[in-house]
């Protein structure tokens, strides 16, 4: 405070005081420039016989000293980007996504006084041109499939992709179904392809007009014999001879085995090999083993592309004991790297195994081993 009149006054001989009472104001240090408070980010606000410091909004402290305020860093969005990276308080921050995503939440956010931004980052999600109908697409020939951010036009079933565009394209496709064991064709079995069906002729031949292009699985049937199935992919033509050929294997009677090998275009040549206990091999060297009662016969030795060969064990149990299957690639050059063979093993009961060859750089491929003791078989399927 600061006095306002006499300091000193002095009773007088008449009986008053030589002045009045001084009086006690305030001092406005604020006004002064007398207080300490911070002259950059502060503020004074006087008070009765004092004052108070205080800091300037976006900043923190006691007044005295004022610091700037600052919020936490910011996250970037998966699929987005943030524009503007102070996280100095009043400043702001733009949220945006990718093409092909769309926001959830806040696109703008600012930094707060109290040093917490004024909303989360907002989230980006994808848009699905497909069911929103933001897609090119055509609808008869295309089908759109979502993706991450972005959408694809694929060919519809019965389509073939020709460029950029999808062409209604379909193909024939031909083959022959021949007898596992001796080749020969099986006339008037009933072939289907997806969910349409024909009879195999005189020859054996069986063709489908109007395919379109997929993968399909191929069934063949005929009385006296165990039905086959495998797949078939449609790309073009399919001629008879080629990859859409089927075995049909007759029914075995009991203590019967036979093992049916079978590939495609590569390799050229493929050998069925069976020993037999005693030490007898059966293979195209010598396509016939009888001991006894019991006999194993190979059926052909076939030397081109997409062929098959049988080996059948009859009366294996006359000749009990192991009975060892492998397959040699024969073709010179090749082996087991890009391959691919299909061993299907037969009995009374039917197909009883489905192997398929494995990928390596072998040219032998050990299958399984039968068991006319136990009438059982044991699966190896081992490159050597």
């Amino acid at each position: 405070y600061r006095l306002s009149g006499s300091r000193t006054i002095t009773c007088l001989h008449n009986g008053s005081w030589s002045d009045f009472v001084a009086s006690c104001y305030d001092i406005d240090e604020c006004e002064q420039q007398s207080h300490n408070c911070d002259r950059v980010h502060g503020s004074c606000i006087n008070s009765i016989g004092s004052y108070t410091c205080s800091c300037d909004s976006c900043y923190t402290g006691d007044g005295v000293s004022c610091q700037l305020v600052n919020c936490s860093n910011l996250i970037v969005p998966v699929y987005g980007n943030l524009t503007g990276n102070s996280t100095e308080c009043g400043s702001t921050t733009i949220v945006s996504c990718s093409a092909g995503y769309h926001l959830s939440g806040s696109r703008i956010i600012t930094c707060l006084h109290n040093g917490s931004w004024s909303d989360s980052v907002a989230s980006c999600y994808d848009i699905n041109e497909c069911s929103l109908g933001m897609h090119n697409c055509d609808i008869t020939s295309e089908i759109c499939t979502n993706s991450f951010g972005s959408f694809m036009c694929v060919c519809n079933t019965g389509f073939t992709a020709v460029g950029q565009s999808c062409f209604n394209v379909t193909y024939t496709v031909s083959g022959y179904v021949r007898d596992a064991f001796t080749t020969s064709a099986v006339k008037e079995a009933t072939v289907a392809l997806g969910n349409r069906s024909t009879t195999s002729s005189s020859d054996g031949v069986f063709t489908f007009s109007s395919v379109f292009p997929t993968t399909y699985i191929l069934n063949a049937s005929a009385d006296g014999y165990y039905s086959n199935w495998k797949t078939v992919a449609v790309s073009g033509n399919i001629t008879a001879g080629t990859s859409a050929d089927i075995t049909l294997t007759k029914r075995l009677s009991i203590g019967t085995w036979e093992v049916v090998l079978t590939w495609g275009e590569y390799p050229d040549d493929l050998d069925s090999y069976m020993i037999v206990p005693g030490g007898c091999t059966v293979s195209y060297q010598k396509d016939v083993c009888n001991v006894g009662n019991s006999s194993v016969t190979l059926d052909d030795d076939a030397t081109h592309s997409y062929s098959s060969e049988s080996i059948q064990i009859n009366n294996g149990a006359a000749l009990p004991g192991t009975y060892s299957h492998y397959v040699h690639v024969y073709t010179s050059g090749a082996t087991f790297v890009a391959v691919n063979a299909t061993v299907d093993l037969y009995n009374a009961t039917g197909r009883v195994l489905t192997i398929n060859s494995p990928a390596g750089d072998s040219v032998y491929w050990d299958t399984f081993n039968i068991s006319t003791v136990t009438n059982t078989y044991t699966i190896v399927n081992k490159l050597r």
